[in-house]
């Protein structure tokens, strides 16, 4: 098991599980700051050279924002966005969405 793969799933079982599910202003905050840290993750590259330094730091700052603004985030809390007659189709739209997005 890879470190930041065992990094990111203590950060979502210490602080993603514990308190995104609180209400929407903690789950905001939890989001904005793992947002914030991807991009710091990576803006990071655009003011350090290269190392292997700063790429430790952009792995581990990576791998916390990961747990709390990325794939869970999205996959949890979009659902409450859709009734539940259309979510699958909601879903499967907005992955297809994205998707396609990315690959242009």
């Amino acid at each position: 098991m890879s470190g930041n793969f065992l990094l990111t799933m203590i950060v979502t079982i210490t602080i993603f599980m514990k308190y995104s599910d609180r209400d929407f202003k903690t789950r905001k905050l939890i989001w904005g700051v793992g947002a914030v840290m991807q991009v710091a993750a990576y803006g990071l590259f655009l003011v350090v050279p290269f190392t292997i330094t700063s790429v430790i730091v952009n792995l581990l700052l990576f791998s916390i924002s990961a747990a709390l603004s990325g794939e869970a985030f999205y996959k949890v809390f979009s659902q409450e966005l859709f009734p539940t007659m259309l979510r699958g189709t909601a879903q499967g739209f907005t992955f297809g969405i994205a998707r396609t997005i990315l690959g242009v």
